[in-house]
């Protein structure tokens, strides 16, 4: 990945010197094909990205198709009249862009949070990257907190947000059997993702928090969107089995994923 080398602010002349070569050596986007070097890319999300996965044919992140490659017995005809014919057997498949702003890159690793760069570690590179465009007006900058401090950053993808999934209210109706044979039923929803800052985050409801978050306007809900952004890793229901006489949590927990929810 098209990673900016780390120089501080008092970093000697060799360092800076390597850092600068490194800075502004050409690439070629794998994504758009579009040429860039690392003082005009980081933070400025020029190219886009799908930072979903597949599924049933399409994006989970934005929905869009996915299309496949179909296998065309013309290259073995058109073979057979010419030795030059190098093509594949197969035509390019359709490229679509990507829902989400990212930096480009020269591999088909995906950006995410982890991938913040913050400033102060290359402090002496900023005066070489604001000849190229000021640092504190590319798209990517900001300010995010990082261990109870606010930290300026390179983000080198954009926000994004969490969609919120129509829950069914028979969900937590729902019983399951956990490895001890015992009936589980509803507790919670666990939520995963990571932050800007790059730290992993996880939020949990129960039922009566669930309800006030879906009756209460800020969260935004109507539009399908829970007002948190980040980069989303997982989300359960989680059941666990409870003693009849007791009303005692105990034994394991069961899991059950929800995919829809990014």
């Amino acid at each position: 990945m098209s990673t900016i080398p780390t120089v501080a602010l008092y970093a000697d002349n060799n360092e800076i010197k390597d850092a600068f070569q490194i800075l502004h050596h050409p690439h070629i986007c794998i994504r758009c094909n579009k040429s860039f070097d690392l003082a005009s890319n980081i933070g400025m999300h020029g190219c886009f990205q799908h930072p979903g996965y597949h599924k049933d044919h399409k994006w989970s992140c934005c929905g869009s198709p996915i299309y496949n490659l179909f296998y065309s017995k013309h290259f073995q005809i058109d073979s057979l009249f010419s030795c030059s014919v190098n093509m594949p057997p197969y035509p390019p498949p359709i490229q679509t862009t990507g829902c989400q702003e990212c930096d480009h890159t020269i591999c088909d690793k995906k950006w995410t949070f982890k991938d913040t760069q913050r400033l102060h570690e290359i402090a002496g590179l900023i005066p070489f990257i604001n000849k190229k465009y000021p640092a504190e007006n590319r798209t990517g900058f900001a300010v995010v907190k990082i261990d109870s401090q606010k930290v300026p950053v390179f983000l080198r993808c954009a926000r994004k947000w969490i969609f919120w999934p129509r829950i069914d209210e028979n969900t937590f109706d729902d019983i399951h059997l956990n490895s001890d044979n015992n009936v589980c039923v509803f507790r919670y929803i666990e939520i995963n993702y990571i932050s800007l800052g790059g730290e992993k985050i996880t939020l949990i409801y129960d039922t009566n928090q669930w309800e006030d978050i879906e009756s209460n306007p800020k969260w935004n809900i109507t539009n399908g969107k829970l007002d948190i952004r980040g980069d989303f890793v997982s989300a359960f229901y989680v059941y666990q089995h409870a003693s009849i006489k007791t009303g005692i949590l105990e034994g394991n927990k069961v899991k059950k994923q929800i995919f829809d929810l990014i």
